[in-house]
């Protein structure tokens, strides 16, 4: 038996045009130690990595446009404590400005992943499994 590094494909194809005859336990191992199994396909970025940059760019972001966006600071109601130490005690935060932000980051993720898969031939999920317009009218709403 040839001993040189086969795929599955090629090691089936072996099979169905060989001779009918019944096969030795050598000549079945020696046939499974022929097979390559196809490298696995490597992840381009850990998905903790991936998800300690999407935290990273929301926070970012929410930093980014905290002073005019996202803090109505007129809202702000504060008082006296114990020690004459004054403390917030009440301010308005506009939500909806926050939920864009984190889907604009999600948007920007998805668009990059699909870049990365087509670059890679890895099939892309379609439009519809990847939108996000449903998730920002929960936030909304």
């Amino acid at each position: 038996m040839n001993t040189n590094q086969l795929t599955i494909a090629e090691a089936i194809e072996k099979v169905t045009t060989g001779f009918s005859s019944v096969y030795t336990k050598e000549d079945v191992i020696g046939l499974l130690n022929a097979i390559q199994l196809p490298e696995p396909v490597e992840r381009l970025t850990p998905i903790s990595e991936r998800l300690s940059d999407i935290k990273d760019s929301i926070v970012d972001r929410i930093t980014d446009h905290f002073d005019n966006d996202i803090v109505d600071f007129s809202s702000a109601t504060f008082r006296l404590d114990y020690g004459n130490t004054i403390e917030l005690e009440d301010i308005d935060l506009d939500h909806r400005a926050i939920g864009r932000i984190v889907e604009d980051v999600l948007t920007d993720v998805i668009f990059d992943l699909r870049e990365e898969e087509q670059k890679n031939d890895v099939p892309v999920e379609s439009e519809e499994e990847s939108s996000l317009e449903g998730k920002n009218e929960e936030i909304e709403g």
